[in-house]
């Protein structure tokens, strides 16, 4: 076991040695938090300690709000857009 004189003088050493390059220790940490914030989720789902999220299906609110955007355009343009509402009325009736 090290006695606290020890420990002191051990500590001492690390923080004056990292006081010289600052640098480096912020540069080492923040490969350090890259490194964790990459391979910590990978880790944790082969572990089985988390469920990998499920993705997301974008396709239909994709399709969806290209069918609104066209009818939009059909239906509203200044030139012919009301020769179309009444084209749609009259089939609709």
């Amino acid at each position: 076991m090290l006695g606290k004189k020890t420990k002191g003088k051990a500590g001492f050493k690390v923080a004056k040695a990292a006081a010289k390059r600052p640098q480096q220790i912020v540069r080492a940490s923040r490969i350090l938090g890259e490194t964790l914030a990459v391979t910590a989720p990978r880790a944790a789902y082969e572990l089985g300690l988390a469920e990998p999220s499920k993705p997301k299906r974008t396709g239909p609110g994709v399709a969806a709000g290209i069918v609104i955007g066209a009818g939009a355009m059909y239906f509203l343009e200044p030139e012919h857009g009301s020769e179309h509402r009444e084209k749609v009325a009259q089939l609709v009736s």
